[in-house]
């Protein structure tokens, strides 16, 4: 059985993740992919240890989303941004 890991988030990452605010709710563009990697050191992970900080980042989702429902909807298209671009890392 394979064991999930999961990465311990650093103040700037968990910052980021909380405040990210895509500017097309619905595309993710190149400068943003950018600005996502490198804020989160991407480039500096390898394969494991980015599928654990993605995994941290799908189990805090509801903690990074918030409470309030409107807000947990704008919320959820940033999450998907930020998964996305970790996933890209991952299978490339």
């Amino acid at each position: 059985m394979t064991q999930i890991k999961f990465a311990s988030l650093t103040p700037e990452q968990t910052r980021f993740i909380r405040t990210y605010s895509p500017e097309n709710r619905h595309f993710t563009s190149k400068e943003e992919m950018d600005t996502i990697a490198d804020r989160l050191c991407l480039a500096t992970l390898s394969k494991i240890e980015l599928q654990a900080l993605r995994n941290s980042v799908v189990k805090d989702y509801n903690d990074f989303c918030g409470d309030d429902r409107d807000a947990r909807w704008y919320r959820s298209e940033a999450m998907m941004s930020i998964t996305a671009v970790i996933d890209h890392y991952i299978y490339s």
